[in-house]
């Protein structure tokens, strides 16, 4: 299937979208009641895992 386009042109068909900036994913999408959430490193456990050495 792949090799099928090797040596060849190919446009995908959401070239478009993404160059004009029209394109959707996965943080553009809003729901009801959706909340967020930032993670952060883990600074004490990893000041743990140097102390244990």
């Amino acid at each position: 299937m792949a090799y099928d386009l090797i040596g060849k042109d190919f446009v995908p068909p959401d070239v478009r979208a993404k160059v004009t900036g029209s394109a959707k994913y996965a943080e553009d999408f809003r729901a009801e009641g959706m909340v967020f959430a930032k993670l952060r490193p883990a600074r004490r456990a990893n000041r743990l895992r140097e102390r244990d050495r």
